[in-house]
């Protein structure tokens, strides 16, 4: 729990890394003691939403919607072979 309080590591990777250089514990050993902590409630993990878009405009703006820009374009290459103009289609 020093650890946490001390350095405030923000992954538990971070916190497996630095219970292993001041402790030198097996990386079993690291595991089940923080799945111990957090089974009593003194460790708690956080979603990092700054990983997720929350919003539409931050979705469509992210690399998570690469596939939808990507569809759209496939769909609309197509249309843009004809003039609304042409009087017939080829």
């Amino acid at each position: 729990m020093q650890i946490v309080k001390n350095k405030h590591p923000k992954t538990v990777r971070q916190l497996a890394e630095l219970m292993y250089k001041e402790h030198r514990l097996l990386q079993q050993e690291i595991i089940e003691q923080i799945l111990d902590l957090q089974n009593h409630g003194k460790l708690t993990f956080k979603e990092d939403t700054a990983l997720f878009p929350l919003t539409l405009k931050g979705y469509l703006s992210s690399s998570y919607s690469y596939w939808y820009w990507a569809i759209i374009t496939i769909a609309l290459q197509p249309l843009q072979q004809y003039s609304p103009y042409q009087k017939t289609l080829p």
